[in-house]
């Protein structure tokens, strides 16, 4: 018979059954119904079960609740709308970059460079922090209120602040290696100006440590806004730094690129200090501590050490990516990347993030407070509501791909450029649904604290992803690195569900199943419509070879492939279109009053 045992570091009971949360706030679940009931766990396996007998655990609302629903609705509403304004400024950066770099040997030295630190961070403590500060936080603050929680930040970021340092100081000392680690098999007399530009940015492994612990103690507060808007401050200054570049370097190429080195950090630093107001609001007061034998400090290091098995996983599977691709394609392969990421990455943040993000706050209270059903509907739920946007969303990239890199054509950034980009996007595509699956299985195994499970199937997924990239990019060139993403991010999820259904009762995957069904039928009417329409203009008017036209052809046929998949889906009644039904009906009854 299955073992039933409540989450380690569970509530106290109190005489009114369930201890009361500090903050009164109900739980909120997204839209969806409940989840299929699981099979029984196989012998030997430990499955997450309520405690028999234990009445006061009330389950959540359903799932389809709207009035629970509406309040994650709003949050993912509000941090959406931010999300679109951070990625609206993330594409100036992007076009400021294009324009001033293109796709040049500095163009990859930059990109090389930009992306250790965020690597480095992850791998050494990013990963442990994202990972076990959120549930860690609540409980702190269960156990003691605010002072607690206090000590808790206190004491970590003390720790985390004088491990970073040390870091920052090697990345300065080892700059040479570290950048050989991204670009192995490149001539290494190439990426001067990488080592240059990276020994800048290397104290940014201290400040995205300081930006993690403020959005996620605003994040455990439910205070969504300054987390979500802090990114377009730093787009801004950014931005700023690559205009400048592009006038200075004219004249003083030597003051060019140190304009390049100061601007990103700089970026960071804002980032940092625009969520502190906030946090001082909250009432979080930070004194400088360190106490080794703290147990929230134990918890997190049990929760967060197997998360650096997954990181370590991530920066071998980056570097074998960044060498992968700058050796099918030479000098421009990391640029290439990068590029269409912006694409790539935009549908996943716009729906993805503010649903996930909104749903671990939940996840980790319901999973507190035993209440497993209710965080088995939840789970189900969220993967639903991924797959419905991100299935459309994969095959609008295949479609629009070379309008949408065409965007991009200006300065450096010419026809070759978005030829090489769209044709990358186009493969890269198909990794998205199960890339959003991904990040969210791993806030659904933080949430459950047994981040082991989610560290072993990342590291099956990345030795399978190393050796198909390896193999296959002397065959298919950088799409091996594109398609080995795929695999690794859909080897991941299998892994995941599996587990999942063995460890938590009530997880089932018919509702999913018929949601992905329903989302690829969906997303493919609406990418059939936008095809057709680009098809008939490039036709009647010629191919989109500028970006003023190739804006023209996306919003001609991208708008009515947006109708013709979710417009369906409303009026098909499909559940996970509910919320958009509601925001729509909200968005025509104010101009109706107006």
């Amino acid at each position: 018979m299955a073992k039933h045992f409540a989450p380690a570091g569970g509530p106290e009971r109190t005489r009114g059954g369930r201890r009361g949360r500090q903050d009164h706030r109900a739980r909120h679940l997204p839209e969806g119904p409940d989840a299929a009931p699981s099979p029984n766990a196989p012998a030997g396996e430990k499955n997450l079960a309520p405690r028999e007998g234990s009445a006061s655990r009330t389950p959540a609302a359903p799932a389809g609740d709207a009035g629970t629903s509406d309040v994650v609705g709003r949050s993912a509403a509000m941090m959406s709308a931010l999300v679109i304004v951070s990625r609206i400024t993330g594409f100036v950066r992007t076009w400021a970059q294009a324009y001033a770099l293109g796709t040049t040997l500095l163009a990859s030295c930059y990109t090389v460079a930009n992306n250790l630190p965020n690597q480095l961070y992850e791998l050494v403590m990013g990963g442990m922090l994202v990972t076990a500060f959120l549930p860690v936080y609540l409980g702190a603050k269960r156990r003691a209120g605010q002072e607690g929680a206090n000590r808790y930040i206190s004491n970590l970021l003390s720790i985390v602040l004088l491990l970073m340092g040390v870091l920052a100081v090697g990345c300065v000392a080892l700059a040479a290696p570290l950048v050989w680690v991204q670009s192995a098999g490149t001539d290494q007399s190439q990426m001067v100006d990488a080592v240059f530009l990276f020994r800048f940015f290397a104290v940014e492994v201290v400040l995205y440590c300081l930006s993690t612990v403020a959005s996620g103690v605003l994040n455990a507060e439910r205070d969504y806004f300054w987390s979500s808007a802090a990114p377009i401050f730093n787009n801004l200054i950014t931005i700023s730094s690559f205009a400048l570049y592009a006038v200075v370097s004219r004249a003083n190429p030597a003051a060019a690129l140190l304009v390049l080195g100061l601007g990103h950090p700089l970026g960071v630093l804002v980032q940092v200090l625009v969520q502190l107001p906030s946090l001082r609001r909250r009432g979080v007061r930070l004194t400088l501590r360190i106490d080794l034998r703290d147990p929230a400090l134990r918890e997190t290091l049990a929760i967060g050490v197997p998360s650096l098995v997954v990181t370590l996983c991530s920066f071998v599977t980056v570097a074998v990516m960044n060498s992968s691709a700058l050796v099918a394609v030479p000098e421009q392969g990391s640029s290439i990347q990068y590029y269409a990421r912006l694409w790539y990455t935009l549908p996943y943040s716009i729906f993805a993030i503010p649903i996930t993000t909104a749903l671990f706050t939940e996840l980790s209270s319901l999973f507190a407070d035993a209440d497993l059903s209710g965080f088995a509907q939840a789970v189900v739920s969220g993967m639903r509501q991924i797959l419905f946007v991100l299935v459309p969303f994969m095959l609008y990239l295949m479609v629009f791909a070379r309008p949408l890199m065409t965007l991009m054509r200006m300065g450096q950034f010419g026809a070759e450029s978005a030829q090489l980009t769209s044709a990358y996007l186009t493969s890269l595509a198909v990794a998205l649904p199960f890339y959003g699956l991904t990040t969210f299985f791993q806030k659904v195994f933080s949430s459950m604290r047994r981040m082991v499970l989610f560290a072993i199937a990342n590291v099956v997924a990345s030795v399978a992803q190393v050796a198909f990239t390896v193999a296959l990019t002397p065959v298919i060139g950088i799409h091996a690195v594109s398609l080995g993403s795929a695999l690794c991010a859909a080897l991941i999820d299998v892994v995941s569900v599996i587990m999942l259904r063995r460890s938590v009762a009530g997880f089932g995957l018919r509702g999913i199943v018929g949601s992905a069904a329903r989302s690829l039928a969906l997303g493919a009417l609406g990418a059939a419509v936008g095809a057709g329409i680009l098809w008939g203009l490039t036709t009647l008017a010629g191919p989109a070879d500028s970006p003023a036209r190739a804006l023209a052809y996306v919003a001609a046929g991208g708008l009515p492939a947006l109708a013709a998949t979710f417009g369906a889906a409303i009026a098909l009644g499909v559940p996970e279109a509910a919320f958009y039904a509601r925001a729509l009906s909200r968005v025509t009854g104010r101009l109706r009053r107006g």
